[in-house]
């Protein structure tokens, strides 16, 4: 892992007038992905991050997809030789004990071996800021973005407050909504609009001297399906787990008066009776950190110079890493927009707006209906059903990877359908 000691200080203080082709708002898989990318162009880019580096984000699953994604971005020499490859993910049913291993990957004879990967987030979210300033990028830290000004013509005038609280005003010609949920700039944009269900909480932490688990591949994920959730345990490298429960509105209240997160945490992992040997040993490295699921999509993710990308721009809860593959697929598409945007003018980078909104509104749609079937407590008796058929199989497998588009996409959403 990164050193902290290593973490990306600001480059320089910005002057009272700095010009970027893109300023990206946020430091995250999303944002740090699309400043590396677009840094790797030669574009003069400006990765802004309120927050010092590295941040504790406990979740570590980086989906099949989401692997692909930076292999093709030049950073699989970096996933390989820092994060535990993972072939496949262990599926469990807490009311009857059943199990089932999901390999990513059931070719004989892979031409590119297909894997999952296990990385903190903290960690991963440092490397890509790190990679994408080796690229070019200026990468301010502890530096919050404030209100931005459309300029005459096009672009925006940015304030932002550097870590020693002084404000400056940046100018750019395209600008990136990456802030997560906080949704700094396309809350401004369009009134949220409500999601129906997936209210409930979701924690998460690392764990120490948790088990191996038996009976899987070395590295393959735990996901243990129960009446009011789920449970993820999740391999790290230096005998360390994530461990992770997302659990519906109904259990969330059932919290008592006087029961502290930790505590919750601890009652709703007991019920993974499968787990329970291999935690009866484990430690907690980290409070708990609590979080609701986003319950909000918001109407308009792109504007005219702006777009906003992974979960400023709406997104599902993080079971199964859907968040992180929303977040590289709406880099994928939002790229597009930025360079039509700079290069071909209004009329393009509005064809362009359009059809990243219809792609990324079908890609949540899908994770949505998947994640609704796992708080409904089906995803077990699905994929552990004794009649799969070599489809139904390939199917889950699209699932699991986080293929959110294509034939195998189409493949997993028509399973899910006609089994949930």
């Amino acid at each position: 892992m990164i050193d902290a000691r290593e973490a990306p200080a600001v480059d320089r203080e910005p002057r009272e007038r700095d010009e970027f082709d893109v300023v990206v708002v946020g430091g995250g898989l999303a944002g740090a992905l699309f400043a590396h990318e677009l840094a790797r162009e030669g574009r003069i880019v400006a990765l802004v991050e309120r927050d010092e580096m590295p941040r504790y984000r406990p979740y570590g699953w980086l989906p099949v997809s989401v692997v692909t994604a930076l292999a093709d971005a030049g950073l699989g020499d970096d996933l390989s030789a820092r994060y535990l490859a993972s072939p496949s993910a262990r599926v469990l049913c807490a009311r009857t004990g059943r199990s089932r291993v999901f390999a990513f990957d059931e070719r004989t004879q892979p031409t590119r071996p297909v894997s999952a990967a296990h990385a903190p987030r903290a960690d991963l979210d440092l490397l890509l800021a790190r990679r994408a300033r080796e690229r070019g990028a200026t990468v301010f830290t502890a530096t919050r973005a404030l209100d931005p000004r459309p300029r005459e013509g096009s672009g925006y005038a940015l304030f932002v407050r550097a870590h020693d609280g002084r404000t400056h005003e940046i100018e750019t010609r395209f600008l990136v909504d990456a802030s997560g949920e906080s949704r700094w700039m396309s809350a401004r944009a369009s009134t949220p609009a409500e999601r129906e269900g997936l209210d409930g909480a979701v924690m998460e932490t690392h764990v120490s001297f948790a088990q191996p688990n038996a009976g899987a591949p070395a590295g393959s994920a735990d996901i243990v399906s129960f009446a009011h959730g789920a449970v993820w345990m999740l391999p790290l490298r230096g005998g360390v787990h994530a461990l992770g429960a997302a659990v519906t509105a109904p259990w969330a209240a059932q919290r008592r008066a006087a029961e502290g997160p930790e505590d919750f945490f601890d009652r709703t992992v007991r019920d993974a009776t499968v787990l329970r040997a291999a935690l009866s040993k484990s430690r907690r490295l980290h409070p708990v950190s609590t979080r609701v699921p986003v319950a909000t999509r918001v109407e308009r993710r792109a504007g005219p110079g702006w777009i906003a990308i992974g979960a400023a721009g709406g997104t599902v809860d993080p079971l199964l890493g859907m968040d992180a593959a929303l977040a590289v697929l709406s880099v994928r598409h939002g790229l597009a927009v930025a360079r039509a945007s700079l290069d071909d003018g209004a009329e393009a980078e509005a064809e362009q707006r359009a059809r990243f909104d219809a792609v990324m509104a079908e890609a949540e749609g899908r994770c949505e209906r998947v994640a609704r079937a796992v708080y409904r407590g089906a995803f077990a008796d699905a994929l552990l059903a004794t009649d799969l058929s070599r489809a139904d199989r390939a199917a889950i497998r699209a699932i699991l990877r986080c293929e959110l588009e294509g034939e195998m996409a189409e493949a997993g959403e028509a399973f899910a359908r006609e089994r949930w």
